[in-house]
């Protein structure tokens, strides 16, 4: 075993190359991600996660659904627990806009 004590970064530093003349360029924050992650997490505000296994073939379907309609998985599956629901007659768990037959 080495008793040689490990390099650090600022052990580095010295031996990089410095460019001169030209400053470093600026990286712009993601803002759209950042408001993509504060939309959804109010979306998902006062709810649960819970999974749900499927195989690999009724997966990919529920996928190719929810693009063909141009909506997402969440939205079919909500309308699945909606339609479960209804058929129970618990229609006070049914979402207000729900858009059942």
């Amino acid at each position: 075993m080495s008793s040689r004590k490990r390099p650090t970064l600022d052990d580095m530093d010295d031996d990089l190359p410095v460019q001169q003349g030209r400053a470093p360029e600026a990286v712009p924050a993601p803002q759209a991600r950042v408001a993509e992650k504060k939309v959804d997490a109010r979306r998902r505000a006062g709810k649960r996660p819970f999974t749900a296994y499927a195989d690999e073939t009724r997966y990919r379907e529920l996928k190719k659904l929810a693009a063909a309609n141009d909506t997402t998985i969440q939205e079919l599956i909500e309308r699945g627990m909606d339609y479960v629901f209804r058929e129970h007659g618990l229609d006070k768990f049914v979402r207000k806009d729900a858009k059942l037959p």
